[in-house]
């Protein structure tokens, strides 16, 4: 996993991508700001 599968799968900006990890049957990505503008498009 990367950053560009936050931004192309989830439209994040603005987040570096740091580790993913599985909670049960949830998929949990970690990750943190690198600007203070973060844009979600839903």
């Amino acid at each position: 996993m990367s950053t560009s599968i936050l931004y192309h799968a989830f439209g994040l900006k603005g987040i570096r991508y740091k580790a993913t990890r599985y909670d049960g049957a949830y998929l949990i990505f970690e990750a943190e700001m690198v600007t203070q503008d973060i844009t979600v498009v839903v």
